[in-house]
């Protein structure tokens, strides 16, 4: 148990994932590809589109930071991303179980099992208030309270992220003109990381890397 820790928390530390994908493979998963999507905590049938299904990270980007986890990785983890109702994504934003309370939802149990098997499984911490929150919601609307999910602290790997196509293009450089390249982080999270990790930045915040910022005007780094 440890308080949150949120300074310095960036939305695009993390890796981006492909939302069209993962809608497609939902769609597969419920055993038909015809279109409908089951969402995860409603139990609710919902079309494929944006606009009706919403990439849910389980445990919130932000609440994974607060919780002292780095890794960029988990921005894509599978195991951290499931189909949710567009409001409700809207409305859990980067709330814990806690700050969210909706234990009227179908999949509220699952939900709660899993919030707390990722924050085992990858060692991020858990503050009194979320911690106490889990064990009475359990108990009142799960099962008995010595059956609940706990929380520990013990670190462990980095997940195994569904990652874009290894780089093996040229090395990355420090600036822009020696890249060559300009490198957009929707499609090549990694690369984009690894650019800025080498102290590149995307001056106009734009996801971009090598654009407008430094009057780039060659290619763009090829799509995977």
């Amino acid at each position: 148990m440890a308080p949150e820790r949120c300074e310095g928390y960036d939305r695009d530390h993390f890796a981006s994932y492909d939302a069209r994908a993962l809608r497609d493979r939902w769609d597969a998963d419920d055993g038909s590809a015809d279109g409908i999507i089951t969402g995860w905590y409603t139990g609710e049938r919902l079309q494929n589109t944006g606009r009706a299904v919403h990439v849910e990270h389980v445990v919130a980007l932000k609440e994974a930071w607060c919780s002292g986890y780095r890794e960029s990785s988990l921005g894509n983890w599978s195991r951290n991303l499931r189909p949710a109702q567009a409001a409700l994504n809207s409305s859990k934003a980067d709330r814990d179980p806690a700050e969210w309370d909706r234990p009227d939802l179908p999949g509220w149990c699952r939900y709660l099992a899993l919030h707390v098997e990722v924050k085992r499984e990858l060692g991020m911490t858990a503050d009194r208030a979320e911690l106490e929150y889990i064990a009475r919601s359990w108990s009142s609307h799960c099962g008995d309270a010595a059956s609940a999910p706990v929380a520990t602290s013990t670190p462990t790997p980095e997940p195994a992220a569904t990652a874009e196509p290894a780089y093996d293009g040229p090395q990355p450089a420090r600036t822009c003109g020696e890249f060559g390249w300009r490198v957009d982080r929707r499609t090549h999270p990694n690369l984009y990381a690894a650019l800025a990790a080498l102290g590149m930045r995307d001056g106009n915040s734009d996801g971009i890397m090598c654009n407008a910022e430094r009057a780039y005007t060659g290619r763009d780094y090829p799509a995977p």
